[in-house]
């Protein structure tokens, strides 16, 4: 395999992590970012060839990040975005200071992290992987800023894609379900919370950060070199199972209850004849049967000519 010389922003965090122990077990070199010194500095001495403090949301310090990176490297063949935030407040008690930062987290930092490794590799071309979320992909209470800004990602995604390919740079995103983080302990610090956000998954288990940084280490890899504009679900089934809940359910409901009213019907039917052909009073046993039966058998006897 040939050695392939990637950047992680949000190194520091658990996927982030992760996809840079994937890349090392795969002879890779990694570079990494982070906003957290003391974090970076640990993750560094077992994953990277090198790292570097830099605040995402300025988009020209990125790019001289990069830029710098790149030249240490001797190379750039792609680029991972693992930086992310926890925001779970209905809209009506966020307030617009809650909302900027998630968007400026998100969405702005995506965005000028695109641009810049964008620039570094349009000569040369290589992979984007983004991250998104699968709230964005269903309807999920209390997630209206951070599924916002994560389905605007995935439109950052598809659009980035189509502009980038004819310079060989492949955009995707991968789109977790509820991955076992330092960001989301807070939400499974309870075995109630725990059983509960486990049933949300159709496979029954929460994700691991190795199970989304696998699929990141593919997307960046030559691998899926024809794979460009996709948003990836990594969710365990949250996304489909959560849709058969809300559309497919009440859908087999309806079905259910027409096939009920229809076997009424028939029932109702059945009882119909059943009362019109019974001859609990007459004396002859062929007044039970349909006329046409009853003559036809009378004949066979011989008492109709």
């Amino acid at each position: 395999m040939k050695q392939r010389k990637y950047m992680i922003f949000g190194i520091t965090g658990g996927i982030g992590t992760a996809l840079g122990l994937k890349l090392k077990q795969q002879a890779h070199q990694v570079y990494g970012f982070g906003r957290d010194a003391d974090r970076l500095q640990r993750v560094t001495s077992e994953v990277c060839v090198g790292a570097q403090v830099v605040d995402t949301q300025d988009w020209q310090a990125v790019r001289s990040s990069i830029a710098k990176s790149k030249e240490e490297m001797d190379g750039l063949d792609g680029v991972a975005v693992c930086i992310g935030s926890l925001l779970l407040k209905p809209a009506h008690q966020t307030s617009q200071e809650e909302w900027n930062d998630v968007m400026h987290t998100h969405v702005s930092t995506a965005f000028g992290i695109l641009g810049a490794a964008a620039h570094a590799m349009m000569r040369t071309g290589g992979s984007i992987v983004l991250t998104a979320s699968a709230a964005s992909r269903i309807g999920m209470a209390n997630h209206e800023a951070i599924a916002s800004a994560k389905g605007a990602i995935m439109g950052l995604t598809l659009s980035a894609a189509a502009t980038y390919a004819a310079r060989g740079i492949r955009v995707n995103c991968v789109a977790p379900g509820l991955v076992e983080t330092p960001l989301t302990e807070s939400l499974l610090s309870s075995d109630a919370n725990r059983k509960a956000s486990q049933g949300m998954h159709a496979l029954g288990r929460l994700g691991s950060p190795s199970d989304v940084a696998h699929s990141m280490a593919w997307l960046l890899s030559e691998e899926s070199s024809w794979v460009t504009g996709q948003v990836l679900g990594v969710d365990g089934g949250l996304a489909p199972h959560q849709e058969l809940c809300h559309v497919q359910v009440p859908r087999l409901r309806r079905q259910s209850e027409r096939c009920n009213a229809t076997l009424e019907h028939g029932r109702a039917a059945v009882r119909r004849a059943e009362r019109k052909w019974a001859t609990p009073h007459h004396s002859s046993p062929w007044r039970a049967l349909p006329p046409r039966q009853a003559r036809n058998s009378r004949v066979n006897k011989g008492q109709v000519r």
